[in-house]
């Protein structure tokens, strides 16, 4: 510091000292000093001038100019930015050095700065000052307290919200390494308040406990108060006096306020869900009626009948995106499901979650089956060559006209009722004979026969539930109505389809799509 006189008024002007020639040059120079962590390095960075090993690392020098060039960088961001050599710089390299975890307080906070890679000097510098400050003895501090209290950056480097060098500081020295004076006679109040500035670090880090830093507070409560009274300085330092007061007082307002927001935060989910549950007991009761309604409709086909079910379920229930993939055994394959499946699941997991209906739940997941089964079989059949290439559409065996009419109509495919029928019927010679639908249909499967045979009598004959009800119990009991269905369905029965669909040894939906017939 250079003292230069205006007439006979002293004027002090700042010296500044920068080895550095850009800010990302500083950056990756301090930051590796601190992951070599070299207690002599460290020494000679925080106050060269004293240091024993300054001729050891040349960078290092004046400790104090360089300090005054951090200060003056800082006040450049906060007017605007410094000049543009300053920030003359590869700006990926930069990007990829303050993805380390060194600087994870600083990215934080960089967030609400105006202008890109603003207060870094500020943020670096003082972070590696307390690593320094702590690794060394407290007499070798002298330079940092210096910067952080005597130049008043504590209030700077809190106000950016870089809380951890104080808080490290403070945890290694206490609330006395930020009091600290120069002039063992001279009270200097302001620095007390940098303590209490220190402890609000402390706070926001949780690296003390509460409890320690309001003694601490109340100590330095307490010494302030007695030197102000010893230097009779009470009245002009009265306003420093109310800040530690105000402190204290305004301790645990942090705690309180935050209790305060959990219980209004509380009381809405509370109302929330009160308001959700009557929601849901609402949009229940009219889901059930418009389903009776339905089921009661004569002019309806059964197909038509749990269509429309499935229909009314849809709009009784929001969406819940990703819930079947995270809850049940079919991540590997859930693309490749069609979208109605994938919606079926999807609603029949949030119906069960949320209204507990296991027979409407299980209903929708056993309209999955059906849907892949068109999907994978019979849609792709009446694609083909082999049915283009049908001559004869009659069938002379009336025990098999259903299952003809089926796979040969347009517009429709075999149901879950008609499914298990189909799979005996192009294992048997008599249906060959009666229709050649049916023919073509076991010639298109080819080498799939014999799985397909297998799927088919697996959703005959597997049973669900404590009370044992079949596939199509519990489909055709949906549909029309049935009030044993909805008694009988219980929740053995939603989780026995689910093991029907996804696990082993049947899993279904992966052995459908496993020997598929749909062009890939």
């Amino acid at each position: 510091m250079d003292n230069l006189f205006i007439g006979k008024i002293p004027i002090t002007q700042n010296r500044y000292f920068n080895p550095f020639s850009n800010l990302l040059d500083m950056i990756q120079y301090y930051y590796d000093m601190a992951q070599r962590n070299n207690i002599e390095e460290l020494d000679c960075f925080i106050d060269v001038e004293y240091s024993a090993y300054r001729d050891s690392f040349p960078k290092l020098q004046n400790t104090e100019e360089l300090q005054n060039t951090i200060i003056k960088k800082t006040r450049e961001w906060m007017i605007g930015h410094p000049d543009n050599d300053w920030l003359n710089f590869d700006e990926t390299r930069m990007d990829q050095l303050l993805d380390n975890a060194f600087f994870q307080e600083y990215r934080l906070q960089a967030r609400k700065f105006y202008h890109k890679y603003a207060f870094l000097e500020l943020y670096t510098y003082s972070k590696l000052q307390s690593l320094a400050v702590t690794q060394l003895p407290q007499i070798r501090s002298v330079m940092a307290w210096y910067f952080l209290c005597y130049n008043d950056m504590i209030k700077s480097i809190m106000s950016f919200g870089f809380f951890t060098p104080l808080a490290d500081i403070y945890q290694k020295w206490g609330w006395r390494w930020f009091t600290y004076t120069i002039k063992e006679d001279h009270l200097d109040a302001v620095l007390y308040i940098w303590a209490v500035y220190a402890i609000r670090a402390c706070k926001h880090v949780h690296n003390i406990p509460k409890n320690t830093l309001k003694k601490d507070l109340m100590d330095i409560y307490s010494e302030f108060l007695i030197l102000l009274t010893r230097s009779d300085s009470l009245q002009q330092n009265e306003q420093y006096l109310s800040f530690l007061k105000k402190e204290i007082q305004c301790f645990d307002d942090d705690e309180i306020d935050s209790l305060k927001n959990q219980i209004q935060k509380t009381e809405h989910q509370n109302f929330k869900l009160m308001q959700d549950k009557k929601t849901i007991e609402r949009s229940c009761a009219v889901l059930k009626q418009e389903i009776k309604k339905l089921q009661n409709d004569q002019y309806r086909t059964d197909d038509e009948k749990a269509k429309g079910i499935i229909e009314r379920i849809y709009a009784a229930l929001p969406e819940n995106k990703d819930q079947a993939i995270n809850e049940v055994n079919i991540s590997k394959v859930w693309d490749k499901l069609s979208p109605l499946t994938q919606k079926n699941i999807e609603t029949a997991l949030n119906l069960y979650q949320s209204r507990q209906r296991a027979d409407l739940a299980s209903f929708l997941l056993i309209s999955c089956i059906e849907t892949e089964m068109k999907g994978n079989f019979f849609a792709p059949f009446k694609e083909s060559s082999l049915y283009r290439s049908i001559q004869v559409n009659f069938c002379n065996n009336k025990r098999y006209k259903q299952v003809h009419n089926a796979l040969y109509k347009k517009g429709i495919y075999p149901t879950m009722g008609a499914i298990p029928f189909v799979g005996r019927a192009v294992n048997s010679p008599k249906a060959i004979v009666a229709s050649e639908v049916i023919a073509k249909f076991a010639e298109f499967l080819s080498d799939e026969k014999e799985a397909f045979c297998k799927i088919c009598r697996a959703i005959d004959t597997y049973r669900m539930g404590l009370n044992k009800l079949s596939i199509l119990n519990i489909r055709n009991g949906v549909a029309h109505g049935d009030p044993t269905v909805e008694e009988k369905c219980d929740q053995q029965c939603f989780t026995d389809i689910k093991h029907f669909l996804y696990d082993p040894p049947l899993q279904i939906m992966i052995s459908i799509l496993l020997h598929s017939k749909k062009k890939r």
